[in-house]
């Protein structure tokens, strides 16, 4: 496993709980919400394989939808 895949898995898993905790009301999914896109928004700037940048380019979405 690569350091790559490491970070995909890992914003694949905190898309998924900030979507959670976001549609629970938890204050701090607001929060970390926010925080995430912006993760996500940086890391797709970054050198990453296609496959990687079209995963993390579904978590933006996905957290950005939420958001809305």
């Amino acid at each position: 496993m690569t350091d790559q895949d490491v970070g995909v898995a890992f914003a694949t898993l905190t898309t998924a709980l900030a979507v959670a905790l976001h549609k629970q009301g938890v204050a701090d999914g607001e929060a970390l919400l926010a925080e995430t896109v912006g993760t996500l928004e940086a890391v797709l700037d970054g050198d990453y394989p296609e496959t990687a940048r079209a995963i993390l380019s579904a978590c933006a979405r996905s957290l950005r939808a939420a958001e809305g």
